[in-house]
C-alpha cells in the first residue's frame, strides 16, 4: 500500500467524519461524498438506537444526535466492525463532554452494552467432564458461559424506572441468553450475587468450599447460610445458570 494511497484513504475517512471541516479530497466528487457520509453516519446511528433504545428513549432527539454525531465525527474506529461500535460509544458516553448524563442513564448504558455483548457472543466450547448432575457440593459448579453477573447501583432492568429521575438502588443480575438468543434476567440478593461471583472467581474449589467463602465473606449465619447456598445452587441447576459440575482439581484447604 503506497503512501500516497494511504494519505488518500485519511482524507477520505475525515471528509466523510466530519465534511464541514475536512477538505474534500482530490478527485472524489461533492456529490458521492455526502452519499457515503449519510450512509456511514445512518450505519452508526443505527446500530446505537438497536443497541441502546432505553438511553435513546431518555434523551431528547436533538441530545442524542448531538451525542451520535460527535462520537462519530470525534472517535476513531480501530474496528471495521459494526458490531464492535456501541463499546466504542460506551467509552466515549464515559469521556464526552457535549451532554453530561445522569449517573443513572450511564449505569444503563453499561447494562445495555452488557446485553448486546453477550447477545453477540460466540457459542462457548462445551466444559470438559462436565456432569450435568455432578454433585455440586463436592464438585466445582460450573455457569453457563452464556450468562454474566452484572452489578449496578440502579434498578435498571426495570424497564418503569427513570435513568433520569429514579432512585439508586443496589441490583444485582445475573443476564442469560438463551438458545433462541434471548437475554433473561434473574435479580439476585446480594448474597447469591457474591455466590455466584465466587464460583467464577474459584475454578478449582468444590461448592462446599466456595459456600464456606460465602459465610466468610458475608458474615450471615453459617448454618442458615449453607443450606440456603445450596437451594440456590440447585435452582440455578434448573434454571440453566448453571450447567452441572466438574471434579475439582484442588482444594482451597
Amino acid at each position: 500500500m503506497t503512501a500516497d494511497f494511504q494519505t488518500l484513504q485519511r482524507q477520505f475517512a475525515a471528509h466523510v467524519r466530519n465534511p464541514d471541516q475536512a477538505p474534500l479530497p482530490d478527485g472524489c466528487d461533492a456529490d458521492r461524498m455526502r452519499h457515503y457520509h449519510r450512509l456511514f453516519f445512518n450505519n452508526f446511528d443505527g446500530v446505537l438506537e438497536s443497541t441502546f433504545p432505553r438511553l435513546r428513549a431518555s434523551l431528547l432527539t436533538a441530545h442524542w444526535d448531538t451525542l451520535v454525531h460527535t462520537f462519530f465525527r470525534d472517535s476513531p474506529q480501530h474496528s471495521p466492525f459494526l458490531a464492535d461500535v456501541p463499546a466504542r460509544f460506551a467509552d466515549f458516553l464515559a469521556e464526552q463532554s457535549p451532554l453530561a448524563l445522569t449517573p443513572g442513564q450511564e449505569e444503563l448504558a453499561a447494562f445495555e452494552l452488557a446485553c448486546f455483548e453477550l447477545r453477540k457472543a460466540e457459542d462457548p466450547e462445551p466444559a470438559p467432564e462436565l456432569t450435568a448432575d455432578g454433585d455440586l457440593l463436592a464438585g466445582h459448579p460450573v455457569p453457563t458461559p452464556d450468562s454474566l453477573l452484572f452489578e449496578s447501583d440502579f434498578p435498571v432492568h426495570d424497564p418503569a424506572w427513570s435513568p433520569i429521575e429514579g432512585a439508586a438502588q443496589p441490583t444485582f443480575l445475573c443476564l442469560i441468553r438463551d438458545d433462541a438468543g434471548l437475554i433473561r434476567i434473574q435479580t439476585l440478593s446480594a448474597a447469591s450475587a457474591l455466590l455466584l461471583a465466587l464460583i467464577g472467581e474459584n475454578p478449582d474449589a468444590s461448592g462446599a468450599d466456595i459456600i464456606e467463602e460465602l459465610c466468610r465473606q458475608s458474615g450471615l449465619p453459617p448454618d442458615e447460610t449453607r443450606h440456603q447456598a445450596l437451594a440456590q445452587l440447585e435452582d440455578w441447576r434448573r434454571d440453566g445458570v448453571l450447567l452441572g459440575s466438574t471434579r475439582r482439581t484442588a482444594s482451597k484447604r
